[in-house]
Parts: structure tokens; C-alpha cells; sequence
């Protein structure tokens, strides 16, 4: 099933008889019941037999159905004015804003960070977008023992062991303390650490505070980063503060002998040449 993004789509209705063309048949879809979070009916016409009855719909980034959408028909009438039976349990639409709206989204893992990139052309579908907001999660795995209806524990011949079943824990939060500015393209993520999978979503915010769809997810993995030089490794282990031989404070090594005191107490001697 390819799926429905950002667009004008035609929906099409088949009835195997006549159908009295004054009457106007009923079509929407949704994610839940009762199915009719979004209704079609844009151009709607028969044809002129009156067996089809076509109608669209605009999909923007406030349609928010994203997944697979039952289609609901309601309200058809024949030709000799008998209602026909309503149909929602047979035909499905996939929609995907969010891809659609977030084409170009990736994440690089960097020295220290991830950087991440968009394109903000999708934010131009939207009248009264104002900004991003970025979601990172990583991903955690822990295995739970499964118990039987008596509440007992069940044993796995083949493996030897208690049976067991993976469940994935995810620690969702949004890494941008301020609302991204609309025009804005990229993003660097610092409060990272390397060697860990990070998984990232945006959504777009409206002036009115409401956010729109999810876009599709990214991941990144961080790197270390480069240590060149005593300096860069004392900074590693955190260099508390900096003197001169005569005593004086320094904001940063000076040339020449510089005397570092480390958050630990210790003192190091450092020549800058």
C-alpha cells in the first residue's frame, strides 16, 4: 500500500448498480473509530451511469491521521431510493505527513555531537509556523520473566532457562530549551555521549503553541573527541583554574610557564611555547 502524503488525492466509490445521483454518499477515514476524523468532499461528481462517485481531499501538515486509516462510505442511495449499507471494514489508507513534511532530516555524529540538518521547506506548508521543536531518545533493553495465567513462571526447554521477553524502554525529551526558529535548517546536539545511539524527531510549532505531526525518526552515534596536546587532556579532567608564576589568574594559558590547578586539588605545570 503506497502511502498518501502532503497533497490533493482522489478517492473513488464503486457500486455495482445505478445509484440515484442526487444523493450524495458519505466519505471519510480516521485512525479509530468512528472513522470520520477527516472528511472527503472536495469536487465531488458522479459519472454518468451513476456507478462511481469521485470526491478528493487535500492532505496539509494539520492533517493529523498519520498510519493506517480506515475509509469509512456512508449515506449512498439506488437508483429505486434504497439506502445502501455502510462499508468500514475493508478498505485502508496509509498516511504519512510527517514523512513527507520532513524530507531531508538527518543526523551526523560528530566529535562530542550530532549535528543535525533539515529541509525548512516543509514548514511552508504550515501559515502560522513559528519554529522546531527537536525529541531525542535513546533506546534501553531489559528482559522481563513471563509468567503464565497462574502467575508462575514458565520454562524454556531450548534455552535452558526461564522464558523470558525483550521489552525496549525509551527516555524521550526535547533538547532545544527554546522554540527553533522557523528558518533554521540545522541543529547541534552537545549533551551527548560518545559511543551511545541516539535517536532524534522534530515537530513543527504554530504561534498558537500547537505542535504538528511527528517527522521520521534519525539516529546518530557521537565520537570521541580528539585529545591534541597536554592541554586539551588536563581540560579533559577539568582544569579548575589557571595562574602565572607570579600568582596572577589567567583566563587562558599564557606563553611561557602557566600553573594549572585541577577540580581534584592537584597542581600541574604546563609550558607553552
Amino acid at each position: 500500500m503506497l502511502p498518501l502524503g502532503v497533497g490533493r488525492h482522489k478517492f473513488e466509490v464503486y457500486y455495482n448498480r445505478p445509484m440515484n445521483k442526487a444523493v450524495i454518499p458519505n466519505i471519510s477515514f480516521g485512525v479509530r473509530e468512528p472513522y470520520t476524523q477527516n472528511i472527503v468532499k472536495e469536487d465531488g461528481i458522479w459519472n454518468e451511469e451513476g456507478t462511481i462517485y469521485t470526491s478528493y481531499m487535500t492532505i496539509s501538515k494539520h492533517t493529523q491521521s498519520d498510519g493506517i486509516n480506515r475509509i469509512y462510505v456512508w449515506g449512498g442511495e439506488d437508483d429505486e431510493y434504497f439506502e445502501c449499507p455502510f462499508e468500514k471494514t475493508r478498505f485502508n489508507v496509509n498516511i504519512q505527513v510527517a514523512s513527507s513534511m520532513s524530507t531531508g532530516f538527518m543526523a551526523e555524529g560528530s566529535a562530542g555531537c550530532v549535528k543535525l540538518s533539515w529541509n525548512k521547506s516543509g514548514a511552508d506548508d504550515i501559515d502560522d509556523a513559528m519554529g522546531y521543536n527537536i525529541y531525542r531518545y535513546t533506546e534501553r533493553i531489559r528482559y522481563e520473566e513471563v509468567l503464565d495465567m497462574f502467575g508462575n513462571r514458565i520454562w524454556d526447554d531450548e534455552a535452558d532457562d526461564w522464558q523470558k521477553r525483550e521489552i525496549i524502554e525509551r527516555d524521550t525529551l526535547r533538547i532545544n530549551p527554546y522554540v527553533i526558529d522557523v528558518e533554521a535548517e540545522n541543529y547541534v546536539d552537545r549533551a551527548v555521549i560518545p559511543g551511545e545511539t541516539y535517536y532524534y524527531y522534530y515537530k513543527l510549532q504554530g504561534t498558537n503553541l500547537k505542535e504538528y505531526g511527528i517527522s521520521n525518526t534519525v539516529s546518530a552515534v557521537p565520537k570521541e573527541k580528539p585529545v591534541s596536546g597536554i592541554i586539551d587532556r588536563l581540560t579533559q579532567q577539568g582544569i579548575k583554574a589557571i595562574y602565572a608564576p607570579n600568582g596572577k589568574k589567567l583566563d587562558k594559558p599564557q606563553k611561557g610557564l602557566n600553573i594549572m590547578l585541577m577540580n581534584n586539588g592537584t597542581t600541574k605545570k604546563v609550558v607553552v611555547k
